[in-house]
């Protein structure tokens, strides 16, 4: 383990083009969150929040945080020459990727619920002027509600992403193969 500010660094979750996601704990006390750490030297865009510059991808979720199915931002910080989120850790979460390479199956009114979910949920962040830019399999976590016992969904990685009020059409971002 390793220390971090106010988290335990723990073991990582996963790995994307840019950057690394850790399991941490707070140190004050004890909750379990997501962090994911990018190279400042890899951040290629900011925006102003609050007179602050922060990167985008954080600004994004920022402006998602109350659509359903996106996952919760709490936090973030610059240490070590690298920029942390701090966020919401679903421990029994998969990617979608995952979840379908493990031979899992859905039943077909799972797939539909599921999907509509996704759908809903990028309609809510176009309506708060973000488009995501990069819905893929990786992108999409699945998780049993502790409630309900369903599957559920949170999109995650905001990071090809662009405020629609300023994205020029000429960019399409996001993975190739998508």
């Amino acid at each position: 383990m390793t220390k971090l500010n106010e988290f335990e660094v723990q073991e990582i979750l996963g790995k994307g083009g840019i950057g690394s996601v850790y399991r941490a704990k707070r140190i004050i006390d004890g909750q379990e969150v997501a962090l994911k750490k990018v190279p400042l030297a890899r951040m290629k865009s900011y925006r102003r929040r609050n007179g602050k510059r922060i990167p985008k991808e954080a600004a994004l979720l920022k402006k998602v945080q109350k659509v359903p199915g996106v996952i919760k931002l709490y936090d973030f910080f610059i240490a070590n020459d690298n920029f942390y989120m701090v966020m919401e850790l679903i421990p029994s979460a998969m990617s979608l990727y995952d979840y379908i390479e493990n031979d899992n199956d859905l039943l077909n009114v799972e797939v539909r619920r599921l999907f509509k979910k996704i759908v809903t949920t990028i309609k809510g962040c176009f309506e708060a002027a973000v488009s995501h830019k990069d819905i893929k399999p990786e992108n999409i976590l699945l998780f049993r509600d502790k409630s309900s016992g369903q599957l559920d969904i949170k999109v995650i990685d905001f990071g090809c992403g662009e405020r629609i009020t300023s994205y020029k059409g000429t960019d399409t971002g996001g993975t190739r193969i998508y």
